[in-house]
């Protein structure tokens, strides 16, 4: 456990413990029958069960409205570079998979991080695995190791397009900067 995480579910933002429950009651309806009154009480008494005992582990800070509705614009705003990138790679990953000779150069590299937080972390490490060819092996504070099946995937690792999308959500337009360089503009977004 984090040394600043609360101990107790007294002790946590009820921001925290309430957008957890929403999170898991939407999934869970999401997934089942949001109609059917068993599905609708089952539902609530998991997402409680969740949310009192994950609430901690969700959010290093309190959920902000503001905050996370520009953080969720944004992230619309960047889903279609995402889901560019995975098309790239599908359809390189395709044609080397589909080559008599299978020209694959596996290589585990290493990929300097500008992720302030294990959120922004979170998402870039499981950006990098949807895309086909690359898996992250590993996640520290400055680096991630990354698994590259070819030399296209290194390099599209190298032009950073993932990394600067998952900055892009996280930190606006402040987060245009060098991996590892720190955001000297005060908080970001």
């Amino acid at each position: 456990m984090r040394g600043s995480e609360p101990s107790s579910v007294a002790d946590r933002p009820i921001a925290s413990v309430l957008t957890t429950f929403a999170v898991a009651y939407g999934f869970y309806l999401a997934l089942g029958r949001a109609t059917d009154p068993f599905d609708v009480v089952t539902g609530a008494i998991s997402a409680g069960i969740v949310a009192v005992a994950l609430s901690g582990l969700v959010f290093e800070d309190p959920p902000a409205l503001g905050r996370s509705g520009r953080r969720l614009l944004r992230a619309v705003a960047a889903l279609p570079v995402l889901l560019w990138e995975i098309l790239k790679a599908n359809v390189a990953l395709a044609a080397v998979l589909l080559d008599p000779r299978l020209p694959i150069d596996p290589e585990v590299v290493r990929v300097e991080s500008a992720a302030e937080s294990d959120l922004e972390r979170t998402a870039f490490a499981s950006a990098v695995t949807l895309t086909p060819g690359t898996v992250v092996l590993d996640v520290t504070d400055e680096a991630y190791h990354v698994h590259a099946l070819t030399a296209a995937s290194r390099e599209s690792l190298r032009e950073e397009t993932i990394e600067r999308g998952v900055g892009f959500v996280f930190g606006g337009r402040e987060a245009d900067r060098e991996p590892g360089e720190s955001d000297e503009q005060g908080e970001r977004a």
